[in-house]
């Protein structure tokens, strides 16, 4: 969890383009789950974060000119690994569900 705080603080270097935050993302997340996943569960999962990629891209790439969003990715991701951290199922279930939407937002608006 250590490790995985860090690379969340990572998010937030300024200096990061798209490619390496989202390179960097794919792994943070994967990482975060590989304790509990199943080899299908992460064969399903990155299908489905494939076929999610263009536009969570198209999305975030908007952002990232703006300061604040790479804080933003930072604190976000930091979010995640302490609820994890936690153990208890709902406060997980909760905090992901809340990443999940504003990506899903921020995606959505990309696109409109």
């Amino acid at each position: 969890m250590d490790r995985l705080a860090e690379r969340a603080a990572e998010f937030g270097a300024a200096g990061h383009g798209m490619a390496e935050i989202y390179d960097a993302h794919h792994a943070f997340h994967l990482a975060l789950l590989a304790p509990a996943a199943t080899t299908w569960d992460i064969r399903v999962l990155t299908r489905l974060w494939r076929a999610g990629e263009r536009y969570i891209r198209i999305g975030f790439g908007q952002l990232d000119p703006d300061p604040a969003e790479h804080q933003r990715r930072g604190e976000a991701h930091g979010e995640l690994v302490a609820a994890f951290r936690t153990r208890d199922p709902a406060t997980v279930s909760t905090a992901v569900e809340r990443h999940l939407a504003r990506n899903e937002t921020i995606a959505l608006a990309a696109l409109s």
